[in-house]
This record gives structure tokens, C-alpha cells and sequence, in this order.
């Protein structure tokens, strides 16, 4: 299996099992960058796609469990395509703060501390050309929260 199709393989396998856009890219970028300074065969270096993805999540999600913050309240909110922005509309109101997105699934935190919850509002945008959505959203002050592709999430604080 040459690079290219490790890489794109691991990616889809961190993406189905939910990691979100930021940490898929970030994982990807680290191997990428390993194989490309040790010029080794990723299946001897990493393993099968799947089961590194499945090592690198546990090893996450048992750091993230350890060091658990108890300032933030999670929440995940469903919708789909067609009526998440009125979701999100309302979930600003009430101080969630979108963190990312996935399939049906908006995942979204909110301080537990009352005092300190801010309102939010929402934009997504659709396009194939991340880099240029990301440029005019950041021009106009919102701040990337989220990708599904094609779907770019923004939100700016109230």
C-alpha cells in the first residue's frame, strides 16, 4: 500500500469513528510527516488503517477521560441538513457553543458555571474550496467550528 492510500484510509477510518475534522487532519499530517522523514512502509510503521485509527482513539479517549475538564457541560444536539441551523439558532440562545460536527450530529458545550455563558450565533456555508470559505468567514469575524463536507460551520459569539 503506497502513502497516498494509507493516508486516505486512515483518514475515512478516524472519520468513522468520529473523530472530528481538526484531529483527522491533525493525525493524517503527523503520519505523513513520520513517513516522509523515515522513508518507511506505513503498514510496518503503523499497522492496518483501521486498527491504528482504533489504537489512536483509545489512547485519546483514555487521556481525555483521565483529564476529564468539569467547567464544561457536552451536549449533542441531532438534526439534519435541512433544519440544523434553526437548531443551532436556538442552542446559541441558550449558550452552546458548537464544537463540531458529524453525521446527524451537532456536538456542542456550554460552561457550567452560568455566569460565565456566552450566546453564539451560527453560519454555515457550502462549498468545495475550504480554503477560500475559510478566508471570507474569518474577513467578516466568524470563527470555524466545523466540517462536513461540503459543509463549513462558523460562529461568532453574540
Amino acid at each position: 500500500m503506497n502513502n497516498e492510500s494509507y493516508l486516505s484510509e486512515l483518514a475515512g477510518s478516524l472519520q468513522m469513528r468520529g473523530a472530528n475534522s481538526a484531529r483527522t487532519s491533525e493525525a493524517v499530517a503527523e503520519v505523513e510527516n513520520h513517513l516522509s522523514e523515515s522513508g518507511e512502509d506505513p503498514m510496518e510503521a503503523f499497522g492496518p488503517p483501521d486498527e491504528y485509527a482504533e489504537q489512536l482513539l483509545l489512547r485519546e479517549e483514555r487521556r481525555a477521560d483521565e483529564a476529564a475538564d468539569a467547567r464544561w457541560v457536552e451536549r449533542t444536539f441531532r438534526a439534519t441538513a435541512f433544519g440544523e441551523m434553526r437548531v443551532l439558532e436556538d442552542a446559541g440562545r441558550q449558550g452552546w457553543e458548537l464544537t463540531d460536527v458529524g453525521y446527524y450530529a451537532l456536538n456542542c458545550r456550554r460552561p457550567r458555571d452560568l455566569e460565565a455563558v456566552r450566546r453564539w450565533e451560527y453560519s454555515r456555508r457550502v462549498s468545495a474550496d475550504h480554503q477560500a470559505v475559510l478566508e471570507d468567514m474569518s474577513a467578516l469575524g466568524w470563527e470555524p467550528c466545523g466540517l462536513w463536507l461540503p459543509f463549513h460551520y462558523f460562529k461568532r459569539s453574540l
